[in-house]
């Protein structure tokens, strides 16, 4: 179930019912859960990056408690995806924004 930050989003930037499509944090997700990542909107541009392809990843890992350095000198918990059609392995952030594919 997505949480209420994540409903909020959706209907901000999509502008759209809560029943098209459930966006929640990769921390929300279930392992074996497959995904997009929700692109982060942008101020004042007309976004359509959601109507391109994208690349459907599966959580194999849970957010553990571990942080990590990213880019910026920031830090966040992570996981692991991997993507279907490649088998590449990604660290992701607890609190980026995924759509889940069903």
């Amino acid at each position: 179930m997505a949480s209420d930050a994540a409903i909020k989003l959706r209907e901000k930037w999509m502008g759209k019912s809560v029943d098209l499509f459930e966006t929640l944090t990769f921390d929300e997700l279930d392992v074996g859960q497959k995904f997009i990542f929700l692109p982060e909107p942008e101020e004042g541009v007309v976004d359509t990056r959601l109507r391109c392809a994208h690349y459907i990843y599966r959580k194999i890992e849970p957010v553990m408690g571990h942080e990590k350095e990213t880019q910026g000198n920031l830090t966040g918990s992570y996981g692991k995806a991997k993507r279907i059609k490649s088998r590449k392995i990604i660290d992701v952030l607890a609190s980026r924004s995924v759509i889940l594919v069903k």
